[in-house]
């Protein structure tokens, strides 16, 4: 059984490791709202640690990967403001994290017509598709970037379990997830 020492030691190492593949990732986004949504999470269950990097945008996923084409229903129109600044929605309450957080927007003909003819609307039929920016791409080789976490604090521990006689005690051993 492990330790609660070398738990917290490995808790130690996946925060470490985590706060690095934030600040990595976070270099990589070009988005400052996601940017700034990068989350690190570190559990310890058992003898599991695990670390997650998480993004709570639902709109990440897009953003990540791309999308294919949208077409308006039959009958219908796509409409988008052509610049995010000028969308009132989000420079009233921020970019939405959950789908149930979008708000609609409902505008006379005559602001309809305004902000069309000013170019801040954009109307067409379908848009698409829509190229990714894997930001995580950048965590590929993440594993040989941070020995200089890792490996002191792994010294460290082993360090801890020599006995005066030159054994090594070792009572559990623990996962580290990224």
């Amino acid at each position: 059984m492990a330790s609660n020492e070398d738990i917290a030691a490995a808790v130690n190492i996946a925060r470490r490791m985590c706060d690095r593949a934030r600040l990595e990732v976070g270099s990589a986004l070009d988005s400052g709202t996601l940017r700034r949504a990068l989350n690190c999470r570190v559990d310890a269950l058992g003898r599991d640690v695990e670390a997650i990097l998480s993004v709570p945008h639902y709109w990440a996923i897009y953003y990540h990967d791309g999308r294919g084409e949208i077409r308006a229903k039959e009958g219908k129109v796509l409409v988008w403001f052509a610049s995010i600044e000028d969308d009132p929605r989000v420079n009233t309450t921020g970019h939405p994290v959950r789908i149930t957080d979008r708000q609609k927007l409902r505008l006379s003909k005559a602001q309809f017509k305004r902000l069309r003819k000013a170019g801040k609307l954009i109307v067409a039929k379908r848009s698409g598709p829509a190229r990714g920016k894997p930001f995580y791409e950048v965590l590929r080789g993440f594993g040989g970037r941070v020995s200089d976490i890792a490996i002191p604090e792994i010294d460290k521990l082993i360090l801890n379990g020599l006995r005066k006689d030159g054994t090594l005690r070792v009572k559990g051993t623990i996962d580290i997830v990224l």
